[in-house]
């Protein structure tokens, strides 16, 4: 599965990714997900990667508005669109059923 989760600029979504991989199943971490017009259809990450495809099972991080998130779900073969808040929501109720 390919989550994408957005939020504000330093809300805690990479402090908390390992939570977050954890509850979607995710194998892989794409942090700081960010369109880039500079080269084509690719998208660049907060480290300055650039990336033309997303690896099936990754938890994207991005603080894109929720507009170009909907709008690049589908480019990126995303299974689930959520907000950091609404995730971690779902990790504190994963919590407490341990």
């Amino acid at each position: 599965m390919t989550v994408i989760v957005f939020g504000p600029q330093q809300c805690g979504k990479t402090r908390n990714a390992q939570k977050l991989q954890s509850l979607f199943g995710c194998e892989h971490l794409v942090d700081g997900l960010k369109p880039t017009t500079t080269h084509g259809n690719a998208f660049m990450t907060d480290d300055g990667r650039i990336l033309r495809e997303i690896p099936a099972s990754s938890l994207v991080l991005s603080n894109m508005p929720l507009s170009d998130c909907h709008r690049f779900a589908d480019k990126l073969g995303c299974d689930k669109l959520i907000s950091y808040a609404a995730a971690m929501e779902l990790v504190d109720k994963a919590n407490q059923g341990h």
